[in-house]
């Protein structure tokens, strides 16, 4: 399903709503329409380098730009 107007893909294998990755489906009609950025909706923080920020406090200590 795609929603030009809001800008959303979905997909039945719903791959985005289980794993937070867009599916191939979802890509492939993405390319298809001609969209050259994937939506920033669907770049979640967890696959970014900001991600780093949210480490618990143990695991702070494997970062390998803290101090």
């Amino acid at each position: 399903m795609v929603d030009r107007e809001s800008d959303t893909y979905s997909c039945e294998c719903a791959m985005f709503e289980h794993m937070g990755i867009l599916c191939r489906h979802a890509l492939k009609v993405m390319v298809h329409v001609g969209v050259c950025r994937i939506p920033s909706h669907y770049i979640l923080k967890r696959w970014s380098r900001d991600a780093r920020d949210v480490l618990p406090d143990h695991l702070k200590c494997y970062q390998k730009d803290s101090d």
